[in-house]
This record gives structure tokens, C-alpha cells and sequence, in this order.
């Protein structure tokens, strides 16, 4: 949980550099692609925005909230929604957690 908490601080920070997100990212990809979770998906879409990656990081979120609604949680997509309409903005992740 530890990996994803960086994560999430390094995509909302805006002195984090390009490199520091890239090894992020590329860490996040490894793990998501054995372990998908959305926590984990959550991050890596605030990483990719944060690359200036706006139109991959919109597409994963926009999976994670139709995901998350087709396993019947409501709150969770509603909670997604803020950093959906910031990608699609071309804006990057605002709040590490959203609530």
C-alpha cells in the first residue's frame, strides 16, 4: 500500500519531475498488470495525467468508474468523477484521495 501512496503524493505534487513520474509509472504498470486493482489503476491514471498523458489517463478512469458501477458501487464511481473531468480538462489530479 505503501507504492500506491507515493504514487498518488508524487501525481499531485507539481514539483515532482518527469522522471520521478515515469519510474512511478512504470512501476505501477508492472504491478497493475499482475494484480489489477483500483486503487492501484486509480494511481497509475493520476500518474499518466500527471505526464501530461490526459487522454490514456481519461480512458482508464472512465473503466474504473464503469467498473465500479457495474460491481454495484455507486460511491466509489461518484467518487472518480473530480479527477475524470479534470483529465478531461487536460488538468492532473488534484487530491492525492479523493472523498
Amino acid at each position: 500500500r505503501v507504492l500506491f501512496r507515493s504514487a498518488r503524493l508524487l501525481a499531485c505534487n507539481q514539483r515532482s519531475s518527469k522522471q520521478e513520474l515515469r519510474d512511478q509509472l512504470s512501476v505501477m504498470n508492472r504491478i497493475t498488470a499482475q494484480r489489477p486493482d483500483l486503487e492501484l489503476l486509480e494511481a497509475s491514471a493520476m500518474l499518466q495525467a500527471a505526464l501530461g498523458l490526459f487522454k490514456e489517463a481519461e480512458e482508464l478512469q472512465r473503466a474504473l468508474i464503469k467498473a465500479a458501477k457495474n460491481a454495484g458501487q455507486d460511491k466509489i464511481a461518484e467518487r472518480l468523477n473530480p479527477h475524470l473531468r479534470a483529465y478531461s480538462l487536460k488538468r492532473p489530479a488534484f487530491d492525492p484521495w479523493p472523498e
